[in-house]
């Protein structure tokens, strides 16, 4: 019995069924849906393991990491903040 009552305590504590029940949510609320607005979490694994089997998704995460220090350089710096005052 007390052992029981520690393998469910371990599985609320872990967050388990929260997870469980989102899958499940999500899962119901795309049968409602096409995939294009709202595809299921099979579908969507789906497609995240072909973009990680190919090589795009690490990609394109290594282009949008280029654009956001590129932003951060541009608009973040010192440099950047006394050519813009001087134009205006």
């Amino acid at each position: 019995m007390k052992k029981e009552k520690r393998v469910i305590q371990v599985i609320i504590k872990s967050g388990l069924i929260t997870w469980v029940l989102l899958l499940l949510i999500w899962q119901t609320g795309s049968l409602f849906y096409s995939d294009d607005f709202l595809p299921g979490p099979v579908t969507t694994f789906e497609g995240a393991g072909k973009l990680v089997a190919s090589g795009e998704l690490f990609r394109d995460i290594l282009i949008s990491m280029q654009r956001v220090l590129k932003g951060w350089l541009l608009g973040g710096n010192r440099l950047s903040d006394l050519h813009i005052k001087t134009l205006l």
